[in-house]
């Protein structure tokens, strides 16, 4: 009975622990900033670069998709360089699109594996105007 007890203490005291040091990890929000749009309609290239702590620039997971009269439908897919550069290449016609690029949430672990920062995740919409 009395074993049955401290294995019950020992397992809260490690729940405890466990939560604790989960909630101790710092979170950094994520802005994710849109600079050009260069190409042609049917070939054309976005680029940006995030904003955030330089523990979060990458390399990130992000999206771009673009409004269709089913919801949204992806253009492309790519990870963010090393300083937090990014760039989409696809066919963003017709226009005015409208699109919707997303960086995903990171965590940051230490060696032993226990998340030490949490990368907030982002969404900017807007709408695309064609290029003259």
């Amino acid at each position: 009975m009395r074993k049955g007890i401290i294995i019950a203490l020992a397992a809260i005291a490690t729940l405890a622990f466990g939560v604790s040091s989960a909630s101790a990890a710092k979170h950094y929000s994520t802005h994710i900033l849109v600079a050009d749009f260069t190409g042609t309609n049917e070939d054309g290239l976005l680029d940006g670069a995030l904003g955030t702590n330089r523990k979060c620039l990458g390399p990130r997971l992000m999206q771009v998709s673009k409004k269709t009269d089913s919801g949204f439908s992806l253009v492309d897919q790519d990870f963010s360089s090393a300083h937090g550069a990014w760039a989409f290449r696809g066919n963003f016609s017709p226009f005015p699109a409208h699109l919707k690029v997303e960086v995903a949430k990171a965590k940051l672990r230490n060696r032993r594996g226990e998340v030490v920062a949490v990368c907030e995740p982002d969404v900017v919409r807007f709408a695309l105007q064609p290029v003259e």
